[in-house]
């Protein structure tokens, strides 16, 4: 698995940090950007960004420079890549038992890929950091996107499925976030 192919640990004399889902301390670093670090865990794959920022620095960082794009390229990645993406994740969502009808998305960007699970059949709705995405998400796919760094309470226990792709990682508390992933499902 993934774990098992990540290379030493380049920096020597660093210490690394203690795993927020597993609590390893068995975390190499794989990149970093800027005053962050980006640290994987060996036990579990988990990645983590060191250190962690403050919800008012990332607040920022999304809403300037976290997409380096427009919402019409999320990600600066082609947008048929993303659809590609959530198509083949409808896929996967189908299969689950109980059937999943309702989803909402922690991170959906502009909304490409949760428009792709609206068009696989699926009542939707998400969360964006960034303003302008979640605007655009919002005006040009007509989807409900909430705005902000936090779910609002109002949306916990409505939904059939929640998720959460490349948020995790960058957070300011991994912890409540998963917590706010299983408070978004309904009840059994």
């Amino acid at each position: 698995g993934v774990v098992d192919t990540l290379p030493s640990n380049p920096t020597s004399g660093e210490h690394a940090p203690e795993c927020f889902v597993c609590s390893s301390g068995n975390m190499v670093k794989r990149a970093e950007y800027g005053s962050y670090s980006l640290y994987a865990c060996r036990k579990c794959g988990h990645h983590q960004c060191v250190p962690l920022p403050a919800e008012e620095e990332l607040s920022r960082y999304y809403e300037n420079s976290y997409y380096m794009a427009s919402p019409k390229r999320p990600y600066n990645a082609d947008p048929i890549f993303v659809e590609q993406r959530y198509r083949q994740m409808a896929k996967i969502i189908k299969e689950l038992d109980p059937p999943v009808s309702s989803i909402y998305e922690i991170g959906c960007g502009s909304g490409h890929g949760l428009k792709q699970l609206e068009l696989a059949g699926y009542e939707v709705a998400g969360l964006e950091a960034a303003s302008e995405f979640a605007n655009y998400g919002r005006s040009e796919f007509g989807l409900d996107v909430d705005h902000g760094m936090s779910v609002p309470e109002s949306r916990f226990g409505q939904y059939d499925c929640s998720i959460s792709l490349h948020v995790i990682e960058h957070i300011p508390d991994p912890k409540e976030h998963i917590k706010d992933i299983l408070m978004l499902v309904k009840p059994g």
